[in-house]
């Protein structure tokens, strides 16, 4: 699962956010996360995504493309 976020979700949605980023590696689903915020803090990301490895960011959505290599390699290689 790709999450593309701009990281902005309010502070009282951030444990559901948390909860089900777990339930769902649980069964097995790697969860990647591209911040297309540079003012996302990394901690955030790093919650959702499946390993500190799985998370990208870019200064903006128009700038996605910049992430594209490295996320494909990083699916094609498994966790």
């Amino acid at each position: 699962m790709i999450v593309l976020t701009t990281g902005s979700w309010p502070v009282q949605y951030r444990p559901s956010w948390k909860i089900n980023a777990e339930r769902l590696k649980d069964k097995g689903v790697d969860i990647f996360v591209i911040g297309t915020n540079p003012e996302i803090p990394e901690e955030h990301l790093k919650e959702v995504a499946s390993s500190n490895n799985d998370v990208f960011t870019t200064l903006s959505v128009e700038n996605i493309r910049s992430v594209r290599p490295d996320l494909i390699e990083r699916v094609r290689s498994g966790n």
